[in-house]
């Protein structure tokens, strides 16, 4: 006998505006950016030593949330222009602070410091690094402890090389302009990659750092796989009309419905005591 658990319908009287209407901040639609930013849309536009504050202005842009728009009176600021030349830290600082002083915002790496603090202020973050450090995580919102961890350790190298994650080009090959560290860049560069990447066929796969283990490395990429599913099914089960999508072949060409449904219900009968096939569809 089945059980009727009745599967909550968005109210088709909301908007997605009003949805939004009580965000704390303007949101803005960043498919805007990537083209505005796209080097090929300034070829036969722009002088070539404006490239480098472009992609100052564009960090700050992606760090701040501020309209594209805003922006242009500082791309055509002739004091700009030659403000910078080696691609330092100290240019770095200077222009983006020139930039987000105009638009009442702190800069990326005051940002960073700030996460620092908290960092510094907070046991809970010093023992969620520690947990990164080892790969072994506390299983609770286990992608949003993975992906936090990742933001302080990027915020701990940005305070620190601000120029480098804007001109990474720059610092991962001799070009006589200036010494590159190659050993450092390396470093930062294997780092900052991120904790999952896609193969040839498709396959989302777990990043292999430095010092962790292929077993632990693939523990914690199907523990993170499964989170995302979890978090998924009960997205479907809250908003979604329909039966239960069970297609994530999005994350592994393998996971098809059929081969993927005893691993997903099993995990999600143990969270809500309830399983996938309990549900009936109430129109």
């Amino acid at each position: 006998m089945k059980k009727e658990v009745e599967r909550i319908a968005p109210e088709s009287s909301i908007t997605n505006q009003e949805r939004l209407s009580d965000f704390p901040n303007d949101l803005y639609d960043f498919s805007r950016v990537r083209g505005l930013y796209n080097p090929l849309h300034f070829v036969v536009r722009l002088r070539p030593e404006m490239y480098r504050l472009l992609e100052a202005e564009g960090e700050v842009l992606m760090a701040s949330q501020i309209e594209p728009s805003r922006l242009d009176a500082f791309s055509n600021n002739p004091s700009l222009l030659t403000s910078i030349s080696k691609c330092s830290g100290a240019e770095y600082n200077e222009v983006s602070t020139r930039l987000c002083k105009s638009m009442v915002c702190a800069t990326p790496v005051e940002i960073s410091a700030e996460l620092l603090k908290w960092l510094e202020a907070s046991v809970t973050l010093q023992d969620l690094l520690k947990q990164d450090e080892r790969a072994q995580y506390s299983y609770e919102n286990l992608p949003l402890r993975i992906c936090f961890a990742k933001h302080l350790h990027y915020a701990q190298d940005r305070v620190r090389r601000p120029d480098f994650f804007c001109w990474p080009a720059m610092f991962m090959a001799d070009h006589g302009l200036w010494h590159v560290d190659s050993g450092e860049s390396g470093e930062l560069f294997g780092r900052h990659q991120p904790p999952f990447m896609a193969t040839l066929n498709g396959e989302i796969r777990p990043t292999l750092f430095e010092g962790r283990s292929i077993e632990r490395t693939q523990q914690v990429g199907d523990e993170f796989y499964n989170w995302l599913v979890q978090y998924d099914l009960v997205d479907q089960w809250i908003v979604r009309d329909g039966p239960f999508d069970l297609d994530f072949r999005a994350l592994n060409p393998a996971y098809t419905p059929d081969g993927i449904k005893p691993t997903v219900d099993r995990t999600f009968k143990e969270s809500w005591g309830v399983s996938l096939d309990d549900f009936t569809h109430v129109v």
